[in-house]
């Protein structure tokens, strides 16, 4: 049946007056002969339960997570506000992942802990850390963190309570393999982290630190044959001076590409 100008609609209203709210979607199809028919179908939709997270975890081993990716990846002032946050994910498996970024790097820690709602929250880190840093003084072994619906991550920790801003966790970038520790690496090995850490002391005065050559401003990790036997080697140079460490190669180092560790 042609519709007639300016008749009335059921929840459009007459021509001139405000529509009624619609209770759901509506789609809406035109037949294909001019505008002979209308068809109103409703779209059942049903809202998206967002996760919000919750977990307990040791205060010693969070706070030494939270502490390390705020002081030493993350700026407090940043003009980017999601890159002053950390990117928290409880896991079903009983394990919670911090995650930060600069955009250059990403740096993630997992610490053990008891997850009674999996989910992820971005939490602005400085405020997060010295929450946890003042609950670790306090002598307090067991903190939990709740993503509230008020939009706020709360540190409790026996009669203490912090509340830490907030963000949404789709804004958090992504590293440019995709989401975070979803690509697989080429290449996994341990080695003991006192070593690991005194050889890359050792070399940190060697880096350059000119911007117009970027490629120096990092250690090299490398695998090379020194007198017939593969050794982990680890370089650095500024143009002037030249810094090198060498050590058994791991296992599971065999694959390692040549790659450099940023400063």
């Amino acid at each position: 049946t042609p519709i007639r100008r300016n008749a009335p609609f059921p929840c459009l209203g007459r021509a001139g007056e405000r529509p009624a709210a619609l209770p759901t979607p509506l789609l809406m199809s035109l037949g294909t002969e001019g505008i002979e028919t209308m068809q109103i179908d409703t779209i059942e939709t049903a809202g998206a339960e967002v996760a919000r997270a919750e977990f307990s975890a040791d205060t010693v081993a969070l706070e030494a997570a939270a502490a390390f990716l705020a002081k030493r990846l993350i700026e407090r002032r940043n003009t980017i506000p999601i890159l002053s946050h950390i990117r928290i994910e409880a896991s079903p498996a009983g394990e919670v992942t911090l995650t930060g970024s600069d955009l250059d790097s990403w740096a993630s820690v997992t610490v053990p802990a008891t997850v009674y709602s999996p989910g992820a929250v971005c939490v602005d880190a400085a405020p997060f850390a010295d929450a946890l840093a003042k609950v670790r003084k306090g002598k307090c072994p067991q903190v939990t963190v709740e993503h509230g619906e008020s939009g706020r991550a709360a540190i409790k920790a026996g009669r203490t309570r912090f509340n830490a801003p907030t963000l949404p966790v789709d804004d958090f970038p992504l590293p440019p393999t995709g989401d975070v520790g979803a690509a697989a690496p080429q290449s996994r090995f341990p080695v003991p982290a006192a070593r690991c850490l005194s050889d890359l002391a050792a070399l940190a005065p060697c880096q350059s630190t000119e911007e117009t050559r970027y490629y120096l401003n990092g250690i090299a990790l490398q695998v090379r044959d020194l007198a017939g036997r593969e050794r982990f080697t680890m370089a650095a140079t500024d143009g002037h001076n030249i810094g090198a460490a060498s050590r058994e190669l791991p296992a599971g180092a065999e694959t390692l590409p040549d790659v450099i560790l940023s400063r």
